[in-house]
């Protein structure tokens, strides 16, 4: 993340900050998605759909959820939008909320 700050944040990045979501043994999952989001990389698109839905048991608020979301959103490619319709039919409220707010803003952009 430091060398990120530095060298700035592009799609050389992705494929590490995708493998670093996957490890355990930090706790800068929002940070990572935050960066993803940035990048608007499409290859991200699995992986941020994917942690979406896995909801740590800390996570009350769906902050998370809610970023990879916004991810989705700022990636807004045809595959991004299908994950987002999916987040909409989730039984999880917060998660299905905000899914269907961002997938508004991305239909409205379009």
């Amino acid at each position: 993340m430091a060398v990120l700050s530095t060298d700035g944040a592009d799609s050389d990045y992705t494929d590490i900050l995708l493998q670093l979501l996957d490890e355990k043994w930090h706790i800068s999952e929002e940070d990572i998605i935050t960066v993803l989001e940035l990048i608007k990389d499409p290859k991200s698109v699995n992986k941020l759909y994917e942690f979406a839905l896995d909801v740590p048991d800390y996570d009350e608020m769906r902050a998370i959820a809610k970023k990879c979301i916004w991810a989705l959103s700022a990636i807004n490619t045809p595959e991004a939008v299908q994950k987002l319709k999916l987040l909409t039919k989730v039984d999880d409220p917060i998660i299905k909320e905000n899914a269907i707010f961002e997938l508004e803003v991305v239909l409205k952009k379009k």
